[in-house]
């Protein structure tokens, strides 16, 4: 089996050859990792990239003209300040020592000049016109913003741009990943007839009557089993606080159930952790798939880029199956229920049977799922009101781009979109984001699938994510080609919101991992050009920035977690889902919601 059919969950990716694909590392032990280092093997023999170790050199050397000009812009403020500042403090001096004209103005005239120097001192190039928050440390060259944040409703002003990049910078940086044993539904596979378990989870159950492994439906159904017996227990509260008195029996019975489907909800260990950021940061929400399905309704979203932005593309296509289950409780018995107990409240006698009645609803009215008799769609899981159905496609446009031998041979389909109702997502293959009108496939090395066309004004699309991808070149390439391509996206689709999706790094030694890390791995250890990943997602954010794009930063979070990756063989770069790209989704839903 090729390492690319251990892909992920998502059927788009059947049989294809991944040219990201990259198996564990030759690099030397990280005292980071959760692990005993004298665990680990002292090498390991691989033919691919047989001195990766030399790959971080580039970012690091003292020549690269992006690391210079970094730090240059990072010393020029500091100057232009302190020199204002001791101008300031000379005039206020002299302004105390004379008795030419009154302190007061003098001070005045004073401020004034530092600040007139300030403002006549070049000024480093503003990633957003009129924003004073998150100032580029490079020139944009002939990038042409044009409003704050094209396509966004809601960022009208500076102040609101500089709230919402802090408040995003830290739900994804200050946090960290926390184990929840407790069952949860969790988003297993797409919609759609090739739906499935991904490789990861059909071996974790290829053994389940021995070993009681769940996953999928199974998985799920003991979730709501739990979740059921905790909104019993919830509703047995109600009912001391009605009545007056509550069942013991029934509370016992509760908790011991819901003990038990807890023990039986053995999933991946890598599935239970979750990214919580600090409190601070603001909310922080499980996705609603119907709340996600109506930020985008009327909009065609198109995710573009290689196939880590595959990976993250079905996350997000999962996800718009999934209905938090607190949402799934109070639409069947939760509103239910506080119904009853409002006018339980006032009649005292049928207090009980309301509660009780609540209490014993059905199993099936909390999962209120259903599947077309031709398995080509789902319907949103949950008994709310908004009930879509979900259906994957492939455009003509796409067959047309992808009608290549070497594709169709190796099973890759490099273009599809999955839609809800009015709602399109389109994923379309570019490991290098060129915007070339002819495809270019040059397996396992590269396969670049036309898309600009895709985001002009007539086609519908208002939302563009896009990612460069982990197909590392140095940085006289990767800067003029990334610039190019924003220039012309933003030249060509003014009004569209822009999203660049920040490469995250694989991990040395995953296959020995089984948490996350207190903290990232060396970058300088780091294999194939990982370790370059940091310095490239921060010349890329000045970048997008600088055409009002808006920066999703998954790479922090990410790289905290070595766990989860495909295996066996080991994938260290890609993972398998449900797993850690979830939470890019997550992060993603709630710049959705912040922006639109």
């Amino acid at each position: 089996m090729s390492p690319s059919q251990l892909y992920h969950s998502c059927p788009v990716t059947d049989d294809s050859v991944d040219c990201d694909y990259a198996p564990p590392s030759t690099a030397q032990h990280d005292p980071a990792l959760l692990i005993d280092p004298s665990l680990l093997p002292e090498k390991d023999n691989y033919s691919k990239n047989p001195s990766p170790s030399s790959s971080s050199s580039h970012v690091s050397s003292a020549s690269d003209p992006i690391r210079f000009s970094y730090r240059l812009a990072q010393v020029v403020p500091c100057v232009q300040s302190i020199a204002a500042t001791v101008l300031v403090l000379l005039l206020v001096t002299w302004c105390a020592t004379t008795s030419l004209q009154p302190v007061t103005l003098c001070f005045i005239s004073a401020v004034g000049c530092g600040k007139g120097i300030r403002e006549a001192a070049p000024r480093q190039a503003s990633l957003v016109p009129g924003s004073s928050s998150h100032e580029s440390s490079l020139s944009p060259g002939s990038l042409s913003p044009g409003s704050l944040v094209p396509g966004s409703s809601t960022i009208t002003s500076t102040r609101l741009l500089r709230a919402f990049r802090e408040r995003h910078a830290c739900l994804a940086t200050r946090g960290r990943w926390r184990l929840d044993p407790d069952p949860r539904l969790l988003p297993w596979k797409p919609a759609g007839p090739r739906g499935r378990l991904s490789p990861c989870d059909a071996a974790w159950t290829a053994d389940a009557a021995r070993t009681g492994h769940v996953a999928g439906g199974e998985a799920d159904e003991v979730a709501e089993r739990f979740f059921r017996e905790v909104e019993r227990f919830s509703l047995e509260g109600k009912r001391a606080s009605v009545t007056g008195n509550a069942s013991s029996t029934t509370i016992s019975s509760s908790v011991e159930q819901g003990r038990g489907a807890a023990r039986e909800w053995r999933v991946r260990e890598t599935v239970k952790y979750r990214w919580v950021p600090d409190a601070s940061c603001g909310r922080w929400e499980a996705v609603d798939g119907r709340k996600l399905i109506e930020l985008i309704k009327g909009r065609r979203m198109l995710v573009v880029g290689d196939s880590i932005s595959g990976m993250s593309f079905c996350s997000l296509w999962n996800h718009l199956l999934m209905q938090p289950q607190q949402s799934i409780l109070s639409a069947a018995a939760g509103n239910a229920s506080a119904e009853q107990l409002k006018g339980s409240a006032e009649q005292p006698n049928g207090s009980a049977e309301a509660i009780n009645e609540a209490i014993n609803a059905p199993a099936e009215q909390l999962k209120g799922s259903a599947e077309q008799p031709n398995g080509s769609s789902e319907q949103l899981k949950g008994s709310g009101e908004l009930q879509v159905a979900v259906e994957e496609t492939v455009p003509e446009f796409c067959k047309e781009r992808t009608a290549i031998p070497d594709l169709a041979k190796r099973r890759v389909v490099a273009c599809s979109e999955v839609r809800a109702g009015d709602v399109s997502i389109v994923n379309i293959r570019d490991d290098l984001l060129s915007t070339a009108a002819e495809p270019v496939v040059h397996l396992p090395q590269r396969v670049s699938i036309p898309w600009f066309d895709q985001i002009l004004p007539d086609t519908g699309t208002s939302i563009l994510v896009i990612n460069r991808g982990a197909h590392y070149v140095n940085n006289s390439l990767f800067i003029p080609q990334l610039n190019e391509t924003l220039t012309k996206v933003r030249a060509a689709a003014p009004d569209l919101l822009l999203i660049y999706r920040s490469s995250s790094p694989g991990h040395m030694h995953c296959e020995q991992l089984t948490a996350p890390l207190r903290k990232p791995q060396d970058p300088s250890q780091l294999p194939y050009h990982w370790g370059d990943f940091a310095a490239q997602n921060a010349v890329a954010r000045q970048l997008v920035e600088a055409v009002g794009g808006v920066y999703l930063d998954v790479a922090p979070m990410t790289a905290l977690r070595p766990d989860g990756h495909l295996s066996p063989p080991w994938d260290c770069l890609h993972y398998c889902l449900p797993g850690p790209p979830d939470e890019w989704t997550r992060l993603l839903y709630h710049m959705l919601k912040d922006l639109v």
